[in-house]
């Protein structure tokens, strides 16, 4: 059995411009019934501070500013 190594296709980065209107759109959700997608400003919120810190999806979400 020979093993497979993993080959992941490099991506660019967002442009300012389109990280600009993401943001924008993730402040205007309102439709979701349970998590972010029900609170737009939170939602915004989350994905500044994950731009900002680097943090990944997972960790963003289970970070507690209190500790």
């Amino acid at each position: 059995m020979e093993s497979t190594k993993a080959v992941y296709e490099q991506k660019k980065p967002y442009i300012e411009e389109e990280i600009i209107t993401l943001l924008e759109a993730a402040g205007e959700l309102n439709g979701g019934t349970t998590g972010y997608a029900t609170n737009g400003p939170t939602f915004r919120l989350l994905l500044e501070f994950m731009l900002e810190t680097g943090l990944r999806v997972s960790d963003a979400v289970r970070f507690d500013p209190g500790k």
